[in-house]
């Protein structure tokens, strides 16, 4: 398949992706790089990196003339980008010079609060709002460190690195509440069976066959950083490509676009993997019995069948007898019930294939309105694509070669039966053997992360270890020991501050500390959550702009634009698609901010001051000393001699110094990231590939989710030995969605329901994909995309829907949830499910401090609600679908 500049770009839905594959839509990136201008002008050239997406791998120019930015371009040196810049990372001059910016700190003097209430706001100097907030810290470390709220958001991905993360463990709070993370609760089953996190990755290098749900596959997102490109050298390989999606999108355009009823993946995906199983019965046998635990006996207790040293044990067909994992075995059983000791036993994969058989093709067809052929012929075409049994050479190694993947992001896993969906995702993937070798898929995290427990297994990671021990009455106001396996559930939190609290805790809150996060537009139920935070005795924030959180505070510091931020990033390697640009490559890039234009501070800057005056700089220093942050995912533990002695004041590029030189030696240094812009490392190709560090029968996966199942379990014993009320986590409901084996039952956002008739969903742009706080308030960018992008910012409906309402295209409509209602513009599109309304971009405000045309753009969030029998209780997950109706404005 041969794909034009012109047919990508169009198929990105807008002119403004252009700058995501050749050059940028201000021009040749190496232009930028070298100084030049009048004899009157003195110009000067910056190389750092972007942050105008969550990303940060962009190396970015800044050209100044006379002290004015005049034009930001891609770095044609930096390692993934090579030059290139999206929309959204040309357009960051109009982020510096944003009319909306707090341009010194601020004072509220109106007690009233409410987002359309005047603060009254009196400009005050540094040192009075470091008195005023110092003070109110230092009064609640001293007490009750619970009594403070930390909060932060993608809008702190600046300073993620070395203050963000441990401000609020540092101070001793265990409310520590991430404001980005109820929308893209994804993480938890990547954890568990791939030890990898944030997520998994697609080879565009070797696959040749890829299944996308609820996720962009490169186009969509439009990111320069390699995604995009990977994409176009992949189709234009052979690769094919299936996109299910509620609407068609620029991704589809590059492949087969399957449209399915919003929020029902799942039973896509089962009756995908019912057919697998069932129809096509092919399998990779080998890695089932040496590389997961598909054979492993489970008892009736649904637990392993453990031998004489305590390890698993699986069926020698041969031998006729069971044996620990570890030992020498003849032909390992996969399927099979076996007699051990006098019990009854099954191998995993029987229990596995026993659950699966009800999901039938047609069953989910009934459900996702997908043709039960189109199902079928899915998995058939997925198994045929694997090349099961093939090898591959690659750096002198070689390893499996299984060219298929399925990939969900949230728009498919944010939903009550997510976890499941996640599961089976990976069960597919397992079954034809596609996991951390080339052309399957990959786990985001290089390196040894395989490295098998004392059961022979993979080891879970991170929120999958559910470090959070029940406790009652609880500790954390988003009730983390009911649901200590969450990502993140703000919404739990503030609803803990209303009239509708579901425990009694035995403290009040105080404070709430933002910093680079907005739970108010970023979340479910925005009023309810924008009461909850007025009526708090005292709100500060770090904020760019006068957003809805700023509205409510009583002390605002202000932060640079991401221009003028001074800042480190370790790249961790791919986030969604792994191309030749961006394999391997772990480079740490730094920027030098451009002089600031307004009284402000960096956030690492203020943080450490109120540590400071709030007694706990010590703690601080003693958590940077062992894991100082160079990235999201990158930590660094200092060396003996360059570590921070309590005491001292340490400026933070003298931190990063230290930590730089910690990894990579006392010649690279900050001083060696400031001339070059990067510190260069990356990995061979076949370093990409976790297969590596852990060949065949070296670890194993799990197909048979028993650390699923005993997670499940550890809740139902802490509630029943504290006597804590269930507050709806019954028994009955645990054991449901903590299985070993995926089930699904209708979740609510399915349920029939003649007031609100239709499916919403929403959808990403190239021009606000997320909430960045701050990054995506770009007002140019806005008024562009709304001139050249008829999906950004617009309420999509399909004609047949529209005819239904009575409505017609440019109508100003009405969109109302059982949990709210936004008013948006109508657009006519027969790119959307014909039951579906669809919402593209992160868009909508609930105030009008940073523009009346942000304010009339519709609130997606508005219409969504978290309620303990409405979300996904392992992940916290809230389904990002909901039922709506839609009428004349």
């Amino acid at each position: 398949m041969s794909i034009t500049r012109r047919g990508f770009l169009e198929a990105c839905g807008g002119v403004c992706a252009a700058a995501a594959i050749g050059g940028t839509l201000t021009g040749c990136a190496g232009e930028g790089a070298s100084s030049a201008g009048s004899a009157e002008a003195t110009t000067t050239t910056s190389r750092g990196y972007c942050r105008m997406c969550m990303m940060g791998r962009c190396g970015n120019v800044v050209t100044m003339e006379d002290g004015v930015v005049t034009r930001v371009t891609g770095d044609p040196e930096a390692a993934v980008n090579k030059g290139r810049l999206c929309p959204r990372g040309n357009s960051a001059i109009m982020n510096l010079y944003n009319p909306h910016r707090i341009k010194s700190p601020l004072k509220r003097t109106n007690p009233e609060k409410g987002l359309d209430v005047d603060p009254q706001w009196e400009e005050i100097s540094w040192d009075e709002a470091f008195d005023i907030v110092g003070e109110k810290l230092k009064a609640i470390h001293d007490s009750d460190p619970r009594k403070l709220i930390f909060s932060t958001g993608f809008g702190m991905m600046d300073y993620f690195v070395t203050a963000g993360p441990f401000f609020a463990l540092a101070f001793g709070t265990p409310n520590w509440i991430q404001a980005n993370g109820p929308l893209c609760s994804v993480h938890y089953m990547t954890e568990t069976i791939m030890a990898s996190f944030p997520g998994t990755t697609a080879d565009y290098i070797h696959g040749e066959y890829v299944v996308w749900l609820g996720h962009t596959a490169g186009a969509t997102f439009c990111s320069a950083d390699g995604d995009s490109q990977a994409l176009v050298d992949a189709i234009e390989r052979g690769m094919e490509m299936v996109v299910i999606d509620p609407r068609a999108s620029g991704d589809s355009a590059l492949g087969e676009w399957v449209p399915i009823l919003p929020g029902a993946d799942t039973p896509f995906l089962l009756g995908m993997f019912n057919s697998m199983l069932f129809e096509v019965g092919v399998y990779d046998e080998e890695f089932l019995t040496k590389r997961s635990n598909a054979p492993y006996l489970i008892g009736a207790d649904g637990d392993y069948v453990r031998g004489e040293n305590g390890k698993p044990m699986m069926w020698d067909e041969t031998a006729g007898a069971a044996k620990e994992f570890d030992q020498d075995f003849e032909t390992i059983a996969l399927e099979g019930a076996f007699d051990v000791n006098g019990a009854p036993v099954k191998t995993g994969f029987t229990l596995v294939k026993e659950a699966m058989a009800q999901f039938t093709p047609d069953w989910a067809s009934g459900i996702c309105q997908i043709p039960a052929d189109t199902i079928r012929r899915i998995a058939r075409d997925f198994v045929d694509h694997a090349h099961i049994g093939e090898t591959i050479e690659i750096d002198g190694t070689v390893m499996p070669l299984r060219p298929v993947c399925i990939m969900g992001g949230p728009g498919s896993l944010n939903h009550q039966d997510g976890t499941y969906g996640d599961m089976v995702s990976k069960l597919i993937c397992e079954l034809v053997g596609a996991m951390d070798v080339p052309g399957g898929l990959q786990g985001c995290n290089y390196g040894p992360v395989l490295a098998p427990n004392e059961d022979g297994l993979v080891q879970p990671v991170r929120e999958a270890l559910g470090e959070c021990e029940f406790a009652y009455p609880p500790n954390h106001l988003d009730l983390s020991e009911y649901f200590p396996y969450r990502h993140a559930m703000p919404y739990m939190l503030y609803q803990n501050l209303t009239e509708n609290k579901l425990v009694d805790f035995d403290y009040e809150p105080e404070m709430l500390f933002v910093a680079g996060g907005n739970s108010i537009v970023g979340c479910t139920e925005p009023e309810m959550i924008a009461k909850a935070i007025s009526s708090l005795p005292f709100v500060a924030c770090i904020a760019y702009h006068m957003d809805e959180v700023a509205l409510l505070s009583d002390v605002v510091f202000p932060e640079p634009a991401m221009l003028e931020r001074t800042s480190i990033n370790a790249n961790g390697g791919p986030a969604m698609v792994m191309g030749l640009d961006n394999a391997g490559v772990q480079d740490v890039m730094f920027r030098e901010g451009v002089p600031p234009l307004y009284d402000t501070k960096h956030a690492h800057e203020i943080m450490m001051e109120l540590l400071d005056r709030a007694g706990a700089l010590p703690a601080y220093y003693e958590m940077v000393n062992h894991a100082c942050m160079l990235g999201e995912v990158t930590n660094v533990v200092l060396r003996e001699d360059l570590q921070l002695e309590a005491g001292k004041r340490y400026e933070i590029t003298d931190i990063w110094d230290r930590a730089l030189k910690s990894e990579f030696g006392d010649d690279k240094g900050l001083d060696y990231a400031r001339e070059h812009g990067f510190i260069e490392n990356r990995l061979s190709l076949a370093e990409c590939y976790n297969y590596m560090y852990f060949p065949e029968g070296q670890t194993r996966y799990q197909f048979y989710l028993q650390s699923h199942l005993m997670n499940g379990r550890k809740i139902k014993e802490g509630i029943h030995a504290t006597g804590a009320p269930d507050l709806g986590l019954t028994d009955e409901v645990i054991d449901f969605f903590y299985d070993a084996v995926p089930h699904w039952k209708e979740p609510p956002a399915l349920h029939e329901n003649a007031e609100y008739p239709l499916h919403a969903f929403r959808f990403k742009t190239p021009e606000a994909p997320f909430r960045l706080g701050g990054c995506d308030d770009n007002a140019w960018l806005v008024s562009q995309a709304a001139d050249q992008n008829p999906y950004h910012g617009t309420v999509l409906m399909h004609p047949d829907a529209a005819a239904e309402q009575g409505l017609a295209d440019g109508d100003r409509v009405v969109v109302e949830s059982k949990y709210g209602s936004t008013k948006g513009n109508l657009y006519v599109t027969k790119l959307v499910h014909p039951q579906s309304v669809g919402f593209g971009g992160a868009v909508g405000r609930l105030a009008a401090s940073l523009g009346v045309e942000k304010a009339d753009l519709p609130n997606f969030n508005s219409l969504l609600g978290a309620r303990v029998d409405d979300i996904d209780i392992t992940t916290g997950g809230v389904d990002i679908c909901a039922r709506v109706s839609v009428r004349k404005a």
